[in-house]
């Protein structure tokens, strides 16, 4: 019997990217909220992802859009495919921290500690949303 978990190639060809992205940056955290939800309702990430792609196809080729809440911003990534530049926003500086240690240099978009009932977001959007969690 062979040891299966020590092999560095897949016996598919075409997946070996997966190895590959692994050995070079690991595996990616979903984040404090992601995380929770999918240890305990893993249907509730599902939700919450397809709110994202509802959301970039509404403001796709946008300038500069705000998120407002963003929490972990795990699903941020879905609309920043979608528009040129993308600042998120949350009251929470547990969230906002745990989204910027997470971030992926590719993927890299502001995120900062804002707490909307005490003064507007500084800056010009030509887009902004808020997801329910």
């Amino acid at each position: 019997m062979s040891d299966t978990t020590s092999r560095t190639e897949t016996r598919e060809p075409q997946y070996q990217c997966c190895i590959d992205l692994q050995k070079k940056q690991g595996l990616t955290s979903l984040g404090l909220m992601s995380n929770y939800m999918w240890h305990n309702d893993p249907r509730h990430l599902a939700f919450l992802l397809s709110r994202y792609k509802f959301v970039a196809k509404m403001l796709s080729g946008r300038e500069h859009v705000l998120e407002v809440g963003c929490a972990d911003a795990f699903g941020t990534r879905v609309v920043q495919q979608e528009v040129h530049k993308l600042t998120a926003v949350d009251f929470d500086p547990v969230f906002v921290n745990d989204a910027n240690r997470r971030m992926d240099e590719r993927w890299k978009f502001e995120c900062r500690v804002h707490d909307m009932l005490e003064k507007p977001v500084e800056g010009t959007f030509d887009g902004a949303y808020a997801l329910a969690r």
